[in-house]
């Protein structure tokens, strides 16, 4: 409910701005003098025709949400439990978004594949995690995820060097018990 309240609050700016840039478009237009002439030898008159900004309003209004990066929580050997929790809240606070796309991940699409404009935000997304979880590693933590392109490969790999699988984490917790 809330997302869709700041979809109309943007739609709404989105036209008040179009409207305003429309105006000085037309301040312009009639400020200038007479059609101007043509250079070449059959003296064609030619005029300024106004973009028409009102098929904007229509796009999608979330492609491309850009997100400040702020300081990301820092991992090192020693600190995974506290990282990993800090960076969820870290990746929420940022876009709830960016958080789905290291649960869920993204699906690289083919060649082939005719890539829709939701898949670029998801693409889109994806990287702005990735950047996130890449400034949030030690030096060393770096090198277990070099060359890694998706956020929830980088996630999966650091919890996997950290907490072991799913057999090592039920060892631990019998051990504990």
């Amino acid at each position: 409910m809330a997302k869709e309240m700041a979809k109309k609050a943007l739609k709404k700016m989105t036209k008040k701005l179009v409207a305003k840039v429309e105006k000085k478009m037309e301040k312009k237009s009639e400020s200038t003098s007479s059609p101007k002439k043509s250079k070449s030898s059959s003296n064609k008159k030619f005029t300024q025709i106004p973009f028409d900004y009102s098929s904007l309003t229509n796009a999608p209004s979330s492609n491309f949400t850009s997100v400040p990066i702020g300081k990301a929580p820092i991992l090192d050997r020693l600190n995974y439990a506290y990282w990993a929790s800090d960076m969820k809240m870290h990746l929420i606070s940022l876009h709830p978004s960016l958080w789905e796309i290291v649960v869920v991940g993204v699906n690289i699409p083919n060649k082939d594949e005719l890539i829709t404009s939701e898949m670029m935000q998801d693409l889109h997304r994806n990287a702005q995690a990735v950047r996130i979880l890449n400034n949030g590693l030690s030096e060393e933590e770096h090198r277990k995820v070099k060359g890694m392109e998706i956020a929830k490969e980088i996630w999966d790999k650091l919890q996997l060097a950290h907490e072991g699988d799913r057999k090592a984490k039920l060892g631990k917790i019998e051990l504990i018990q």
